[in-house]
């Protein structure tokens, strides 16, 4: 394997634990790492079950995440709310600088099933890997 592929493959196993630890973080509540992973100027945007095209920049991701933190104390079934990666369907890397990656994961409720296909695109910066934005296709849908 010469320079370029070692590159590659170390760059490749660094951005699947990212994505996999932001999935794990956001739901867990865990800011600080959160603001590590997501560049300042980040943006997360979402489609859900009526196909309505939402926004949230980081701060508002992370505000987001303070209210989940809270309501969890509130409703105990939130708590029980898991987060399950399954798949990295795709990985690009151009250049040791931009990647794009696409991620299948779910989440299992008290009641109901969340299916997600996430685009992750991430950059570089100061020899390390952040998201910098964010595509989600969730629906969610009872269990029967």
């Amino acid at each position: 394997m010469n320079n370029q592929e070692e590159s590659f493959e170390k760059d490749k196993q660094i951005i699947i634990e990212l994505v996999k630890e932001n999935l794990q973080i956001t739901f867990a509540g865990e800011i600080e790492t959160f603001q590590k992973l997501w560049h300042p100027k980040a943006h997360r945007f979402g489609l859900g079950n009526s196909n309505e095209l939402y926004s949230f920049s980081r701060d508002e991701l992370c505000e987001h995440m303070q209210q989940l933190t809270a309501a969890k104390k509130d409703n105990p079934s939130l708590a029980q709310i898991e987060i399950i990666f399954d798949e990295i369907d795709f990985i690009n890397i151009h250049q040791n600088l931009i990647a794009s990656v696409a991620v299948k994961w779910h989440m299992t409720m008290q009641d109901s099933m969340g299916k997600h296909y996430t685009y992750y695109h991430l950059a570089k910066h100061d020899n390390t890997w952040q998201i910098v934005n964010a595509l989600d296709r969730g629906f969610e849908y009872k269990e029967e």
